[in-house]
């Protein structure tokens, strides 16, 4: 077996450790998307807010995470509203 055979070898390995580690950190998400709080929190990362500095601010968000669905609903509001705010729209 030369190098290359070595390589080839070594590197096919790789991805499929790769594709297994994607994989498992996929389902890993999945799950975490289900459990709160957690699901409050990727929720809010999802619509790409920046994360809140104060504890004022963090205080009002937590207060929010009521359910999922009025959540989701807060964070469309505050997103529709910050995108008027940037367009100069009010």
């Amino acid at each position: 077996m030369n190098i290359y055979q070595t390589l080839s070898i070594l590197v096919q390995i790789t991805v499929k450790s790769a594709i297994g580690l994607i994989k498992i950190f996929k389902e890993f998400l999945q799950e975490l998307l289900n459990l709160e709080p957690f699901s409050f929190y990727l929720k809010f990362a999802e619509y790409g807010f920046p994360l809140p500095i104060n504890k004022d601010e963090a205080n009002t968000i937590k207060s929010e995470m009521i359910s999922i669905e009025s959540f989701e609903n807060y964070l469309k509001a505050r997103s529709m509203y910050e995108d008027m705010v940037i367009n100069r729209d009010i």
